[in-house]
């Protein structure tokens, strides 16, 4: 269902009000209620944690309805579970885009799997210059205006296709593995010619003349003073609250969050995904200093 479906179907009947512990999504519970039709290969948390939360937009509705994209995100799921959630539906959407620009000028509407044969490898080509906008020239070679979206394409298709030979294997359509084989290997022949060479060369190109701005000490400094101050300032307040906000807490977290990478120089991911116990591990330099002193 769309969103203002729901919406609507909520505000025509009402129900009698229960008394419930929590606050209800109906989207979400939607969503649930459906997940039994994915068939048994697809994992339910999979399900909950991936797919109930993505964007409900087209581009989501068929990720949704299409088995092998599912088959696709829950396998990346089964390697980096919750952690990559954002990997993952990226990944999918990624598909689903590709799949939507096939079927523009498909008649009747293709599914993914009926896209992986030999015959299919063209129109797979052209949907993915078309969804990365390749702008060609008489003197030049081609480039991509989203280059990494190419190269990322072409890994999701090749991992759909092992799927489906995996399928075809398990029920023995010896047929169905052989026209993958052959679709692999077209791929394997003409992907690199015709997207990831002049995808990588794009990339190359703006690593070449891109500007490498480097910040000014001072600028440096004046980050790391207003870091302190405000880090200050929400502890202070913390302290003196007998019920400290939500948004205190969220903002105290983001500066400790920024001080740390900053002073690290670590990425974001890297800084936040650290437990408490890893930091309760830590090393305190502070003592081992107190020993050396000794």
């Amino acid at each position: 269902m769309l969103k203002k479906h729901i919406s609507i179907h909520l505000k025509q009947n009402k129900c009698p009000e229960k008394k419930t512990s929590g606050n209800r999504n109906p989207i979400s519970e939607c969503n649930s209620l459906l997940n039994g039709i994915y068939g048994s290969n697809i994992r339910d948390d999979f399900l909950t944690n991936i797919t109930n939360k993505m964007k409900n937009d087209e581009v989501t509705q068929i990720c949704k309805s299409d088995e092998l994209i599912l088959k696709f995100g829950n396998m990346i799921y089964e390697k980096y579970n919750i952690s990559q959630s954002e990997l993952i539906s990226q990944s999918m959407r990624q598909l689903g885009r590709l799949l939507q620009e096939i079927n523009k000028e498909s008649t009747p509407k293709l599914s993914l799997a009926q896209c992986i044969v030999p015959n299919k490898i063209d129109i797979v080509i052209n949907a993915t210059k078309s969804l990365c906008t390749v702008s060609t020239s008489s003197n030049s070679r081609p480039e991509f205006l989203t280059p990494s979206l190419g190269l990322k394409i072409g890994n999701h298709i090749t991992k759909c296709a092992n799927i489906e030979r995996g399928r075809a294997l398990r029920r023995g359509d010896l047929t169905r593995d052989k026209e993958l084989r052959s679709f692999i290997d077209i791929m394997e022949l003409e992907w690199k010619v015709k997207v990831s060479s002049n995808a990588l060369h794009t990339l190359y190109k703006r690593k070449f003349n891109g500007e490498q701005l480097l910040p000014l000490t001072s600028d440096l400094m004046k980050l790391n003073i207003y870091l302190e101050n405000e880090m200050k300032a929400c502890k202070d307040e913390l302290e003196k609250c007998t019920v400290p906000t939500i948004k205190t807490w969220i903002r105290f977290a983001s500066l400790i969050l920024c001080r740390i990478v900053l002073f690290n120089n670590k990425r974001s991911g890297e800084v936040a995904k650290i437990t408490m116990e890893q930091y309760m591990k830590r090393h305190l330099w502070s003592h081992q200093l107190k020993v050396f002193g000794k």
